[in-house]
């Protein structure tokens, strides 16, 4: 037993298909990287891209627009009538109060009638008052749908007060001789009576004024809420094309290029400044060479500059520096 060798395990070999043999590279994935990426295929199916930005596409010109836009001329006639019915609700605000003071000032009327009188004025009241703060803020102060809203109803309402001041009128003139007053004098009813009587038809003329004014208002505007924002002639901020702010180099170029018979009259220079050496001034002693322009645009400047010296004022000559003089003009 002692003469036997003892048992020795062999490892597979790794050449043995059941384990293919790997090699590490540790700059296969570099070299991956700088393979070239693959073409991408001509597209065969039909040319509709969804991926792409609805304002990447071809504007069709011949396409009619939906929105008529309003123009400056509507913008004016927009504000200008909202001025025009602010004072007409400040004319009926005054005579709603002064009928409203005569009607409490008269008895012996009938009850309804009285009641239907004193009222319409209160409410009147009540409504011109925020008409007045609703037209003293700008057309742009709110929405155009809420401006759209407020019109209707002014002109709803202008209606209502027209049908009641005609009620009003039609009542005084027929029943104006039963009244009197609460104060003592009775006299005084000959100036009453015609004073509601025709208070009453010019208010309620007033009203008609502005039922028509509310009602094309209210169109209007119903008209702006459903345009575009961008559309809006009320919103300057957004209709209006914004102005290029220009540095001052720049508006100097451009003044000097469109100006070039100007060139040789706008240099001035100090007394003795001509007759100074360039050599001997002090940008070129520090070394600000460097400061010169160096862009192309810049440098053509310079050459429509020393032509224009050169064709209009030889005398200035001395104004531009030798070196600037003898470059060549392209």
């Amino acid at each position: 037993m002692g003469g036997s060798q003892p048992f020795m395990y062999n490892a597979e070999w790794r050449n043995d298909a059941r384990f293919p043999a790997t090699t590490f590279d540790p700059k296969a994935v570099t070299r991956a990287s700088w393979e070239p990426k693959p073409r991408k295929p001509p597209p065969t199916g039909p040319l509709i891209s969804f991926d792409r930005h609805p304002d990447a596409h071809m504007v069709i010109s011949h396409r009619n627009n939906p929105y008529l836009p309003l123009g400056q001329r509507m913008k004016k006639w927009i504000k200008g009538l909202r001025n025009v019915q602010f004072l007409i609700r400040v004319l009926e605000i005054n005579a709603a109060i002064g009928s409203l003071v005569l009607l409490i000032l008269i008895t012996n009327i009938d009850e309804a009638t009285g009641w239907i009188m004193r009222i319409s004025p209160g409410v009147a009241i009540a409504q011109c008052s925020y008409a007045i703060y609703h037209l003293s803020r700008n057309a742009s102060g709110r929405t155009p749908g809420s401006s759209a809203a407020y019109h209707v109803f002014a002109a709803t309402s202008d209606l209502v007060f027209i049908s009641l001041y005609a009620f009003g009128a039609f009542s005084t003139h027929k029943n104006a001789q039963t009244w009197a007053t609460r104060l003592s004098d009775q006299e005084i009813m000959k100036y009453f009576v015609p004073a509601v009587y025709y208070m009453t038809i010019g208010a309620g003329g007033l009203h008609f004024i502005s039922l028509l004014i509310s009602l094309w208002l209210g169109m209007m505007f119903r008209r702006i809420s459903l345009m575009p924002p961008d559309m809006n002639p009320l919103e300057d901020h957004l209709t209006a094309r914004p102005f290029h702010k220009r540095s001052k180099s720049s508006i100097t170029t451009g003044s000097s290029l469109e100006g070039g018979n100007r060139l040789s009259t706008t240099i001035s220079l100090p007394d003795g400044a001509a007759s100074e050496p360039w050599a001997h001034r002090p940008i070129f002693q520090t070394g600000c060479i460097n400061l010169l322009p160096a862009t192309i645009r810049e440098i053509r400047l310079i050459h429509l500059l020393k032509n224009n010296v050169q064709r209009h004022d030889h005398r200035s000559l001395a104004a531009i520096p030798p070196f600037l003089l003898q470059m060549p003009n392209h």
